[in-house]
């Protein structure tokens, strides 16, 4: 984690295999500077194509516990509601 910390711009986070897993937005970046990096058509397209993949982020959560990264348990408190 503390790698992206060091970014600077919008990261795709991808697993060993190459799947993307998310996208790391630095926080000085405003919102509108992320929106026009992101491609929605894109990323329509892809859910709609890997929506059997999906899992609940609790379960991604618990799997990344279980297997000891680093750091997991931190994220976890800082999560925020969002509206």
């Amino acid at each position: 984690m503390l790698v992206l910390g060091q970014m600077k711009d919008v990261t795709e986070i991808r697993d060993a295999k190459g799947n993307l897993v998310g996208v790391y937005t630095p926080k000085a970046m405003t919102a509108e500077d992320a929106r026009n990096l992101f491609d929605l058509d894109s990323a329509r397209e892809t859910f709609e194509k890997e929506k059997h993949k999906v899992r609940p982020f609790r379960e991604v959560l618990a799997k990344l516990t279980k297997m000891g990264h680093a750091g997991v348990a931190k994220s976890k408190k800082r999560t925020r509601k969002m509206a």
